[in-house]
């Protein structure tokens, strides 16, 4: 039976681990570490999924990015920050930007024009923040149920590939949405799939989808529930 008391409890554990993870995030060196250690992994394990274009993140701090595509190398101007975002995706045409190298060194000029889109994007709401609330969730839990280190490991890996397969989506969608790349072929039901899931994707989309994932893997731990309000027969 759960007292009133024990689920007050879970409610102000939950929001004392939120916010005190959001406050070390956004304020604090360790969140530039993380912002940081997401752009490093978009720049070597996304940069050439996509045929003819190159991917570069690029955090909103004003500071420029050097980058290097075969003989081609050329520097992105710093980026002014933006309210609710943190990191710029810039989608690069590579094979373009080939053509114009070969044709600059036939025609003696130094430079070859670079065509690219860019997307701003939040690493917060997209990644950290559906992280948070499951940690969030487990701790405020132990108030309520036994700790469970397999379903919490499993919660955490589910997690991750969901934000992992987010993340490929709203690549496509981008993808998809910028004129100066290459045409990007796929078939017209799967532009739709890109367009609803994108646009699906919020705050709260992220708090909702990562609630059911930590009911999924804790339902078993959760009996019938029975308050007992302290005071009351």
């Amino acid at each position: 039976m759960l007292s009133l008391n024990r689920i007050i409890s879970f409610i102000l554990v939950y929001f004392l681990c939120y916010f005190s993870i959001s406050l070390i995030y956004q304020r604090s060196n360790f969140g530039i570490k993380i912002q940081r250690g997401i752009i490093n992994y978009i720049n070597s394990g996304f940069s050439g999924r996509f045929k003819d274009t190159r991917l570069y993140a690029q955090a909103l701090n004003r500071k420029p990015l050097d980058c290097q595509i075969g003989k081609a190398k050329f520097q992105l101007i710093g980026a002014d920050p933006v309210k609710g975002f943190d990191i710029r995706l810039n989608f690069v045409n590579s094979k373009r930007l080939f053509q114009r190298v070969e044709e600059s060194i036939l025609t003696g000029k130094p430079n070859a024009q670079v065509d690219m889109h860019n997307f701003n994007f939040s690493s917060w709401s997209s990644i950290v923040l559906p992280f948070t609330v499951l940690f969030s969730l487990w701790l405020a839990s132990l108030t309520l149920v036994s700790f469970r280190w397999k379903s919490f490991l499993l919660s955490f890996i589910a997690l991750t590939g969901f934000v992992i397969l987010l993340f490929y989506f709203s690549l496509g969608y981008m993808r998809l949405s910028a004129p100066l790349l290459e045409p990007f072929d796929v078939p017209q039901w799967f532009k739709y799939i890109l367009n609803q899931l994108f646009f699906l994707q919020s705050i709260e989309f992220s708090y909702i989808s990562t609630l059911v994932l930590f009911v999924l893997f804790t339902f078993k731990s959760f009996k019938p529930i029975h308050i007992k309000v302290s005071g009351l027969n």
